[in-house]
């Protein structure tokens, strides 16, 4: 999985909590009952911080995981997650660039903030001390900005060296945090500045849709057709790959290379990813995954590959159950629904137009281990009945191929749409791909 989302408990200890999903068919989430909070005394309004919690309630009655925050033209993403104890927002750039922290606890009216910064193998970590007032975040900015370490818990300065870079980088990142923030409740008509924690006037000039010194800016100036530039002939996976060696920054030229794309709010949980991949020029690949509470996986994957000197394209669906251990400190899966199509680039337009061509293109089948872990397709083989009960033995969930044929045409856009919001800074999309799948 891509993400573990760090909750603070206090300034200097942090509690990591795994993100999960939610089941194949989308589970309810309504109102338990709520907690309140007395912020008298403070200068934080009790009555919009309790505003937030029972929203944050509804969205995640469990309290497994953070509710996260989006804005166009903003990398990486914000997120929050509130209790009666204490309210944390989060920015987190792509790639473990940086994070900021913001956490306050209700009890003891304490607010502390994170900084981490990582500049290849160093790192400028900082945290503010439980002295830190909700009108003092700026000037504590402005202070770690200018590496003024002496005021605060310095966990590392390592990356001091990048001065410049870090003076420029963190109100970059503060003025996305900002911005974020002034979005945390949108259901609710406030931000988080509204509850009581002030930001600050002088970040908010920066430009927070600009790139940091460690984000590369992608400008596609090619015009695909068909996964072909007509200008100069290049093929877009060769674009991936070139436009991957830019923005890798854990791999060498030449290399295989990989990202994680930007997330999006089509994404149904925090813990899904789209990761967008290149061995060489002729072979690329952009996957997603979403794993539910019962840690069942949904992916789809789509490769770009020569064969026979021709280019070809394949979309593969899968759904998998019955997670157990090797015994080997990995995974397997007894249960895997399995959807494949291969074709040239610009024939999507022709498959996606409705279900039924849908149903027509693709390969279907769905594999059942045995004994000895090797994977048998049931379907044409055993009757919906037989399979049905070789599922309920492992207390596993069987959907007939008329169901899953139903599950992965409902949801094929959603995931289309996460893989092109994902490249929005390779600047390029699926159309560009020749994965044609909108009319």
């Amino acid at each position: 999985m891509k993400k573990l989302i760090s909750v603070v408990l206090s300034g200097a200890m942090l509690a990591s909590v795994l993100l999960c999903g939610c089941n194949l068919k989308p589970k309810e989430k309504g109102a338990g009952v709520s907690s309140k909070v007395d912020l008298s005394g403070t200068s934080l309004d009790s009555a919009k911080y309790n505003a937030a919690l029972e929203l944050y309630e509804k969205k995640v009655p469990d309290s497994k995981y953070v509710v996260q925050v989006f804005a166009d033209g903003i990398r990486g993403e914000g997120s929050y997650h509130v209790s009666d104890k204490q309210l944390s927002f989060y920015y987190n750039a792509d790639e473990g660039r940086a994070t900021l922290t913001l956490t306050y606890l209700t009890e003891k009216n304490v607010l502390y903030f994170d900084i981490d910064m990582n500049y290849g193998d160093t790192r400028y970590y900082l945290n503010s001390g439980d002295n830190l007032a909700v009108d003092g975040i700026e000037t504590y900015i402005s202070d770690a900005a200018a590496l003024k370490n002496d005021k605060y818990c310095v966990y590392s300065d390592s990356a001091a060296v990048y001065f410049e870079e870090i003076k420029t980088d963190l109100p970059i990142y503060y003025s996305r945090m900002i911005a974020l923030a002034d979005k945390a409740f949108p259901e609710l008509g406030f931000g988080l500045e509204d509850i009581g924690f002030k930001f600050g006037d002088k970040y908010r000039s920066v430009d927070p849709n600009q790139a940091s010194s460690t984000e590369p800016v992608i400008k596609n100036e090619h015009k695909f057709e068909n996964g072909v530039c007509k200008d100069c002939g290049m093929s877009w996976s060769d674009y991936c790959y070139e436009t991957l060696e830019k923005m890798d920054p854990h791999t060498k030229p030449g290399e295989w290379h990989a990202i994680y794309g930007q997330d999006n709010d089509l994404m149904l949980e925090p813990s899904d990813y789209v990761q967008i991949s290149a061995s060489y020029k002729e072979d690329a690949e952009i996957y997603y995954q979403h794993i539910d509470d019962n840690w069942n996986t949904e992916s789809c994957r789509i490769y770009f590959i020569e064969r026979d000197g021709k280019p070809v394209i394949g979309i593969r669906f899968n759904y998998s159950e019955g997670m157990y251990s090797n015994g080997d400190y990995t995974v397997s899966d007894k249960y895997e629904y399995w959807f494949r199509i291969e074709a040239e680039a610009g024939e999507f337009a022709k498959i996606f137009e409705s279900k039924e061509s849908f149903a027509k293109n693709f390969e279907m089948y769905l594999f059942v281990e045995d004994e000895d872990h090797v994977g048998h397709d049931v379907w044409g083989t055993k009757s919906d009945e037989e399979i049905k009960k070789i599922f309920e033995s492992d207390g596993c969930d069987y959907y007939t191929k008329e169901e899953m044929i139903d599950f992965f045409w409902n949801d094929h856009q959603r995931i289309f749409e996460c893989m092109d919001k994902a490249m929005v800074w390779m600047d390029t999309n699926l159309a560009d791909s020749g994965v044609n799948w909108k009319k």
